[in-house]
């Protein structure tokens, strides 16, 4: 219960810190050992020093182009730092109601995926990101060499949410249908194992 308690009043410290200075809800945040990212609705990803939480980066993201013709700002979705902090993922709205996956790396902002249906993305380690779609499909994506390793469905529901674990192999995946499932994202084989034993909440 501490637990919870104390990062409640953490992400609300981070909050209360950054509300003069961002215009537009947080909407993720990722905390790594030293540093801290977090996400805006309003297309800006602010990395921070974790031990005093000044700002040490700011990212921009594109302007995307809504059905109308006109330049909006772009909601991003999901970020997240690599193992080393060198690298940031992240996650965000773009043209045609689709998302493009961007990394930030030595002060350069990529593009590394166009036009996909990504809700979420996660460093499995330096060079491999995880994804989730909007279809429920988890996806594990080798940066270094722009390949895809392997795209599994996980189930016929639209995707939720997903988590690692600190070992980074184990992933908690979340759907529509209610369950949640356990994921060894490292290939085996064909895709990743997934368990068949889930939890299910009742109403």
């Amino acid at each position: 219960m501490m637990n919870i308690f104390l990062l409640f009043f953490f992400l609300y410290t981070i909050s209360f810190a950054l509300e003069v200075n961002l215009k537009g809800a947080i909407t993720d945040i990722a905390i790594g050992k030293s540093k801290i990212a977090v996400s805006t609705e309003k297309g800006k990803v602010f990395i921070l020093k974790k031990e005093n939480l000044s700002v040490e980066q700011e990212i921009s993201l594109p302007e995307l182009t809504d059905f109308m013709g006109e330049k909006q700002k772009a909601k991003v979705f999901s970020v997240d730092l690599s193992p080393s902090e060198k690298k940031v993922l992240i996650v965000v709205e773009s043209d045609l109601g689709k998302r493009t996956i961007f990394l930030f790396e030595k002060g350069a902002l990529k593009p590394i995926l166009k036009l996909t249906d990504a809700s979420k993305g996660m460093f499995l380690d330096e060079d491999n990101i995880i994804l989730g779609t909007i279809a429920n499909e988890i996806w594990l994506y080798n940066i270094k060499d722009r390949k895809t390793v392997y795209k599994y469905l996980v189930f016929r529901f639209v995707f939720s949410d997903f988590d690692m674990n600190r070992d980074k192999n184990l992933i908690a995946w979340g759907d529509e249908s209610g369950k949640v499932f356990f994921i060894d994202p490292i290939t085996q084989g064909n895709g990743p194992w997934i368990g068949i034993d889930y939890i299910r909440f009742k109403p």
